[in-house]
């Protein structure tokens, strides 16, 4: 019985010292505050955080804003590139046709108006049509072969063999096309050489029309000459006549082309051995104008000539207005 009044005067004595103590370290000011703070959730099992709220952001001192999403620079597309054309099979660099099919540049020493040796025939004929080039400033228009088919150059020592194709009296209105005809025979190896008289028919009083040329190497060669005939009537038409004519018959004293009868008349020799006329695969053989070629070719004046000689008399031909059909010029 006097325990418990003793117990009962002791307790507020004791409350009072605990309170003096809390205030003394604070305790009494922070309590308040720990215990209005909000129980943050519970780490899920997975081990994933949930995302806190702004309220726990605030709280911990982070900014408030979410944060943003990285941009992603995409970079830029590239721009596509032609691939390079590819040969897949090469040609060795001796075979290589190194003229050029776009640029045509003229020959600077050569004595008529032809092309340089790195110029395609068929483009030279195509800048250069033969009835836009001045009369007589040349001779002849004139394209080559670099790498002709068929018969090879006889030596010099052996002869003058050289011969010719011609398709006589072609209108100025067809001689551009029927140049640039010849002209693809020529870069194709079909003729070793080919030439046309500058300006068409226009400069030749009373003329027909303008013969085109195309040259052969060997006369004497019948298989060759046919070769090369059969070509050309193949890009000119079948219905196209040829002619053919060795040089020699251009390059003699005129006078060994006539023959003297008992009476001492003169009678013309056929000027050309060969014909190709139309419907025929075979050559139509002179054999008189043949023989007699065959025996000049051989001769010393024959191997030391060359037909520039008689191209200057061509030459001085078309300045004493010859050409025409009582007139004609020596081919």
């Amino acid at each position: 019985a006097s325990t418990a009044p003793t117990e009962k005067r002791h307790m507020p004595l004791m409350l009072k010292r605990v309170r003096d103590a809390m205030r003394a370290s604070g305790a009494a000011h922070a309590a308040p505050s720990a215990a209005a703070a909000p129980e943050r959730p519970p780490v899920t099992p997975s081990g994933d955080a949930p995302t806190p709220s702004t309220s726990d952001l605030e709280i911990s001192g982070v900014v408030s804003d979410p944060p943003k999403a990285p941009v992603q620079t995409m970079p830029p597309t590239p721009t596509p590139v032609e691939p390079l054309p590819v040969d897949v099979h090469p040609k060795p660099d001796t075979e290589r046709d190194t003229r050029s099919s776009d640029h045509v540049e003229l020959h600077p020493t050569h004595p008529w108006f032809t092309h340089h040796p790195n110029s395609s025939p068929v483009s030279f004929a195509k800048k250069y049509p033969p009835t836009g080039v001045t009369p007589h400033s040349t001779e002849w228009v004139y394209a080559y072969s670099l790498s002709p088919q068929g018969a090879p150059v006889p030596p010099a020592s052996e002869g003058n063999f050289s011969g010719k194709w011609m398709v006589m009296c072609v209108p100025s209105n067809e001689l551009d096309t029927k140049w640039q005809q010849v002209c693809a025979a020529v870069e194709a190896g079909e003729v070793s050489a080919a030439k046309v008289v500058p300006g068409g028919e226009a400069h030749l009083p009373q003329s027909r029309g303008t013969p085109i040329i195309a040259y052969t190497n060997d006369f004497r060669n019948q298989t060759d000459v046919l070769r090369a005939g059969l070509a050309l009537r193949k890009r000119f038409g079948d219905l196209t006549k040829l002619m053919y004519k060795p040089d020699v018959f251009t390059l003699c004293d005129q006078e060994r082309l006539f023959t003297v009868g008992p009476r001492g008349g003169k009678k013309p020799v056929p000027k050309c051995p060969y014909l190709l006329t139309h419907g025929l695969e075979t050559l139509k053989v002179v054999a008189q104008s043949l023989s007699l070629a065959k025996e000049m070719a051989v001769e010393p004046w024959a191997k030391n000539v060359s037909e520039d000689v008689a191209e200057q008399a061509t030459l001085e031909a078309h300045q004493q207005n010859l050409g025409s059909k009582d007139k004609p010029i020596e081919l």
